[in-house]
């Protein structure tokens, strides 16, 4: 005589409700923002303020990426125009720097809305 269990075993994909509603994202989990940011020179580090005003469905904070976005390419011009260095190095460490400092709070903020709101399990119910 064989006995199934009384639930289903976990594919390798799900994982248990409880692990997934407790788990704390990392904060190298937002990681890639601030690569953007330094790889880029600032130039484009609108794109991470743009992606955490997506996911936190901020409309001001798309306003502060399109200042981003606005002042990455004038550092672009003046830095392909080879107009003033100095101006253009100094565009650049600003918006690296205040870049880097709106993504800590931005990052910090994700990770409190992602841990008091789990996401939703995938899971599909199979009916029996």
């Amino acid at each position: 005589m064989t006995t199934h269990p009384a639930t289903p075993p976990l594919s390798s994909g799900d994982q248990p409700e409880e692990a997934s509603a407790t788990r704390k994202p990392s904060f190298w989990h937002y990681g890639l923002y601030f690569v953007v940011t330094l790889a880029s020179l600032g130039t484009l580090a609108w794109v991470p303020i743009a992606d955490a005003a997506t996911r936190l469905r901020r409309r001001w904070l798309f306003g502060l990426a399109m200042v981003y976005a606005l002042a990455g390419t004038a550092e672009a011009i003046l830095y392909l125009a080879s107009v003033d260095t100095a101006v253009t190095a100094l565009l650049m460490v600003l918006l690296v720097v205040s870049g880097v400092v709106v993504q800590v709070f931005l990052v910090r903020e994700l990770q409190r809305t992602e841990t008091r709101q789990p996401q939703p399990s995938t899971r599909v119910s199979t009916g029996r």
